[in-house]
């Protein structure tokens, strides 16, 4: 059985993998990447705030993955 502790540490895991799963789709999802060879100059603009995102959201998936194998390496270390 779990302890309270340790229920929140996995829940906390979770949390954090739901939120890389999202980061993850929205960088593949991203129009910049899956256009860039199509950028008409009309819409600039619009590609330069789409490519600042998928920055945003690689370097967020960096962080977070980092943050979820230090978690992981607490919750398999032994008690």
């Amino acid at each position: 059985m779990q302890d309270s502790s340790t229920a929140l540490k996995s829940e906390e895991m979770i949390d954090a993998l739901v939120k890389l799963c999202k980061l993850i789709d929205s960088f593949t999802e991203n129009p910049a990447l899956k256009n860039a060879g199509t950028v008409e100059a009309k819409e600039m603009e619009k590609a330069k705030q789409d490519k600042a995102l998928a920055d945003r959201d690689l370097l967020t998936i960096i962080k977070v993955s980092e943050s979820i194998q230090k978690k992981s390496d607490t919750l398999k270390a032994p008690r």
